[in-house]
């Protein structure tokens, strides 16, 4: 499922940034990337205690980096809008899928056991804002991937509410600065109040999982400390066996 032409559905912003995203990201940020392996790897190991079988796995938007035992799944897919990158090597249970989480046209044959988005629904922006909207059409499409018994582990930074009131009326300006200047995808920072409200909206089931906050971030390539960027981070499970 390689479609480029669905890259035209959303406008995305710039990915030259993301060119060796994998290293840079776990560098900056190692002690985000070891808290969400903890995390999937618990629930992976429990999948196969629990059936008997290990899980079919896809990571979506998530560049390759894989924050989890790759070992544990059945078959793993990656599923994002650009492509693999050439150096990047993927373990042999593994395809990389060029695709767009907000396009339409998203298949709904294959089922996996564990969807994982890690850093996602800020990066649904695109180049006019429509993020509650983009936001609603990412569930929607996340619930075809979805066994019926399986889970989605959403990890994502959130703002308070009035900072993503800001972005909203700074997005003009900053969004150019974020794809032109920075090179980097279009981006809005979603508040967990924003984030429920769609969940709840579309009826699906969900809880909190704990997540250690760390003090640095990263933010288009480069480390920003907390006091200065007011984001915390986010664990939520979606699925019938909480």
């Amino acid at each position: 499922m390689n479609n480029d032409k669905n890259m035209n559905v959303h406008e995305t912003g710039s990915f030259e940034a993301m060119t060796d995203f994998v290293n840079k990201a776990k560098a900056i940020t190692p002690e985000y990337y070891h808290e969400v392996n903890t995390i999937i790897d618990r629930h992976l190991n429990d999948f196969v205690e629990k059936t008997g079988r290990r899980p079919n796995v896809i990571d979506i938007g998530g560049a390759g980096v894989l924050p989890f035992d790759i070992t544990i799944p059945n078959k793993i897919c990656i599923l994002d809008i650009f492509r693999k990158p050439e150096h990047l090597i993927l373990p042999g249970n593994a395809e990389w899928i060029v695709h767009n989480i907000l396009s339409e046209d998203m298949l709904d044959k294959i089922k996996y056991d564990v969807v994982i988005l890690s850093g996602v629904l800020h990066h649904l922006a695109d180049k006019h804002n429509n993020i509650k909207q983009n936001l609603k059409i990412c569930l929607e499409n996340i619930r075809k991937f979805l066994a019926q018994d399986g889970c989605c582990l959403i990890f994502e930074s959130i703002v308070p509410q009035y900072f993503g009131e800001l972005q909203d009326l700074l997005y003009p300006l900053y969004s150019r600065i974020l794809t032109k200047v920075l090179k980097f995808p279009y981006a809005r920072l979603l508040s967990l109040k924003e984030i429920t409200a769609a969940l709840n909206a579309m009826n699906f089931q969900y809880r909190m999982l704990d997540f250690k906050q760390i003090n640095h971030h990263y933010f288009a390539g480069y480390k920003v400390s907390s006091k200065i960027y007011p984001i915390s981070y986010v664990c939520i499970k979606i699925g019938k066996n909480l």
